[in-house]
């Protein structure tokens, strides 16, 4: 088993020179003057694990590099800020880390990107929030989907979140999700749910912690007509019926 890596979270501060030559002046201002004052500005990330970096941007979707400097929006070429340690990687296999990226995809789509509602901070937030956090996810949604819940689906994620990425990284985007709109076909990103997804937990009910392996697996949320009559097992039930087969 390989050893497990650390999850590297890379921070790019719109560069003045980059958005000048741009057209982007007021932009640059706001983000190297005015910005940074009231504890803003206009970063880009990207992530760093087992060697490879990945990130998201408008038109291109999520984006996989060889460099810290490659890939990089054209207002963040040579903007480089710092790096920051965000935690060690729960999963030791690339097949899981591949696995993970290919599930994000279809949330982050080159289409999908909107500068206050999906953009690569929260892409970013999220992909390290699923590499590091798991356990804590999949235990997270047992938790909300338990038999035993009186109010399954009611768990609030607006509070749960990778303490080690720091919040100042999309305060702008955050608090602009307050006042700008988005259309219909932009879907505002929830890192937690998101992340839940990625690491496959919503389609899991029971998580061996030990060894990362699944124990129990609820039906899918869509069953098909000829299933819908069907008396569906508790996951008490699952388990024994398991065990009897094995006999």
């Amino acid at each position: 088993m390989e050893e497990l890596k650390d999850v590297v979270l890379h921070v790019y501060q719109l560069s003045e020179a980059g958005a000048r030559r741009n057209g982007n002046a007021a932009v640059a201002f706001l983000s190297r003057r005015l910005l940074p004052s009231i504890g803003m500005g206009a970063y880009h990330t990207s992530v760093e694990v087992d060697g490879q970096f990945y990130t998201f941007a408008a038109n291109a979707g999520i984006v996989k590099t060889k460099h810290r400097d490659q890939g990089l929006p054209a207002d963040y070429v040579n903007a480089y800020q710092e790096s920051i340690v965000l935690g060690a990687s729960c999963h030791d296999r690339r097949g899981e880390l591949n696995e993970i990226i290919q599930t994000l995809s279809q949330t982050f789509t080159p289409t999908s990107y909107h500068l206050a509602h999906r953009n690569c901070n929260h892409f970013t937030e999220t992909l390290a929030t699923a590499l590091i956090l798991r356990d804590q996810l999949s235990r997270d949604n047992y938790n909300t989907h338990a038999p035993d819940n009186t109010t399954p689906g009611t768990s609030n994620n607006n509070n749960k979140r990778l303490e080690t990425f720091p919040q100042w990284i999309n305060r702008l985007a955050n608090t602009g999700r307050m006042v700008i709109a988005h259309d219909d076909d932009i879907v505002p990103c929830d890192v937690w749910k998101e992340a839940i997804c990625a690491v496959g937990a919503d389609q899991k009910v029971g998580w061996d912690i030990a060894s990362s392996s699944t124990t129990t697996t609820i039906q899918n949320k869509s069953l098909s007509k000829s299933s819908q009559g069907k008396k569906t097992l508790t996951p008490a039930q699952a388990v024994a019926l398991a065990k009897l087969r094995k006999k």
